[in-house]
């Protein structure tokens, strides 16, 4: 996953390149820069002031250099050490943190250490956390504090899991509401969605604290599950791994909670994309096989995802014949559906489906076979249909590219890059990227096309 490291710096370095124009633009001094920063990128304001003041490492550990020693005092500076102190690993001595308070001219609790207990209309100036819009680019990284909201209202979910009075008819409205939101997920953006979703499960933890009968409880159970799926979907394709996992689990433990298998059997199918897109494949595949039999032999959305899930699985584990076993169990799964072929979250379509046989395909090695689905699923899209036609193109870049069109699928995957909305550039598209630089060859890996689509990623979209 290095070179998923690598691209998400390249975001934040690219989004802190957009706050310092906008600082300039609007006379923000660099604590208000680094504030932005901060709450854009997600990272700490100790990086966040860094970045602010457009140094790298290096340059930061230069400017340290050039500050006059104290008498008696002695303090060394290191790119390593700094890149702990910025990701928390360590925090710096007394006397580092004065040195560092002088490089960057400002005080502790501004670099993130300490607490400011000063009136709060003394020495803060509140700055707008709207992304600028600098070149037409608008951040999707997740902001701090949106994920310390997510964790709040997970916790607020965990403690409320256990069985005051609330009406079936008032838990009605929460399941039609979670009904639109379902139709909504699939086009919508992750960040504005994840506001939607946080607010609303908020809402149902506060109505689900207490004690209630257990016909209530047990449907609050499954509202529960359902939002925090949703959010830790939202999550995960945002790269925000450690809380996407969290909200995974509280969703199992709600899923569990309310007894219905199928609920926890779609959990556990939804909760297989996290370890299959972040590298954990043998998980994904246990994730996907319990999915199955919760389903007890039943044909249903879940079990037509989690049998699509431990295909697509299965085929990057190098297990062909489990794989094609697996892939030909959702189709005919696929084939035995009742349901509507609406487009909604834990709906099963045939878009759906195609997604799954492409992944699959393209992993097999089966280019040719692949082809054919990838063309037949994006007749099924529009342009504006999120992230999935996103991840079919990007097959089709990996299918080229295994078929000795480097070039070609270079090229594939940063149009496809450049064509995306301005929301959906998001860690799961750089992980599936990170795939296809993954079968390029070693050699090729420094040639143009290749350096292009590393570039293209800090670009506004339809630049």
């Amino acid at each position: 996953m290095a070179e998923v490291a690598d691209m998400e710096g390249a975001h934040s370095r690219a989004h802190a390149r957009a706050w310092r124009a906008h600082a300039a633009a609007h006379g923000w001094n660099p604590w208000q820069c680094a504030q932005a920063i901060a709450e854009c990128c997600g990272v700490s304001l100790l990086k966040a002031t860094r970045l602010a003041y457009g140094w790298r490492l290096a340059d930061a550990v230069a400017a340290s250099d050039r500050i006059e020693q104290v008498p008696g005092e002695s303090v060394a500076i290191t790119v390593k050490q700094l890149s702990r102190w910025e990701s928390g690993d360590e925090r710096p001595r007394p006397a580092a943190l004065d040195w560092l308070c002088r490089v960057y001219a400002t005080r502790p609790d501004r670099l993130g250490f300490g607490v400011d207990y000063s009136p709060s209309d003394h020495g803060t100036v509140a700055v707008s956390t709207a992304p600028p819009a600098v070149g037409g680019r608008l951040p999707t990284a997740v902001g701090g504090q949106l994920l310390v909201l997510a964790d709040r209202v997970r916790t607020a979910a965990d403690k409320n899991l256990t069985p005051s009075t609330v009406s079936h008819e008032r838990i009605d409205l929460y399941t039609d509401t979670f009904a639109w939101r379902r139709r909504e997920y699939c086009a919508t953006a992750p960040v504005p969605m994840l506001n939607i979703l946080l607010a609303e499960c908020d809402e149902i933890q506060n109505l689900a604290a207490g004690h209630h009968p257990a016909s209530i409880a047990r449907r609050l159970s499954e509202l529960t599950a359902n939002y925090a799926t949703l959010i830790a979907d939202a999550l995960m394709k945002l790269g925000e791994q450690r809380s996407a996992h969290a909200w995974y689990a509280t969703a199992t433990i709600a899923a569990d909670d309310s007894g219905e298998p199928l609920i926890r059997a779609q959990v556990r199918a939804q909760t297989a994309m996290l370890p299959y897109y972040y590298g954990h494949l043998a998980e994904a595949v246990r994730l996907a096989r319990e999915a199955q039999m919760l389903t007890r032999g039943r044909a249903c959305s879940a079990a037509a995802l989690a049998a699509a899930a431990e295909a697509r699985a299965l085929a990057r584990l190098g297990q062909a014949a489990e794989s094609e076993t697996a892939m030909r169990r959702s189709q005919e799964v696929f084939d035995q559906l009742s349901e509507p072929d609406e487009e909604m979250a834990f709906r099963f379509t045939e878009r759906r489906l195609l997604l799954y046989l492409s992944g699959t395909l393209t992993y097999l090695g089966a280019t040719r076979r692949a082809a054919d689905v990838q063309a037949t699923a994006l007749t099924r899209y529009r342009d504006d249909d999120g992230i999935d036609p996103v991840l079919i193109r990007l097959d089709q870049a990996i299918c080229l590219a295994s078929n000795g069109n480097l070039d070609d699928g270079c090229e594939l995957a940063t149009a496809t890059l450049n064509s995306m909305g301005l929301l959906h550039r998001t860690g799961i598209v750089l992980a599936r990227t990170a795939d296809l630089i993954a079968v390029l060859p070693e050699n090729y890996r420094r040639s143009r096309p290749v350096r292009s689509l590393k570039e293209t990623l800090e670009l506004p979209p339809g630049s």
